[in-house]
């Protein structure tokens, strides 16, 4: 299962980590087999900073706690 996300959405931080989470609980129900991925390519328009935040919270939300 393969999930991209268009990080140069307009949506707030708050919009992009619930659907961060949302996709990624989607990847657990599917026996673990998930791929969170910005997508290919990332358009020149993406900032860095929505990178950055969308790495950081892959890395937090995909965490088993």
């Amino acid at each position: 299962m393969f999930e991209n996300l268009d990080a140069t959405g307009q949506g707030t931080e708050e919009e992009l980590q619930r659907e961060m989470s949302r996709q990624i609980a989607t990847g657990r129900r599917n026996k673990e087999r998930f791929v969170m991925s910005l997508g290919n390519p990332v358009t020149p328009e993406t900032p860095v900073r929505k990178v950055k935040l969308y790495c950081e919270l892959v890395h937090e939300l995909g965490r088993y706690g």
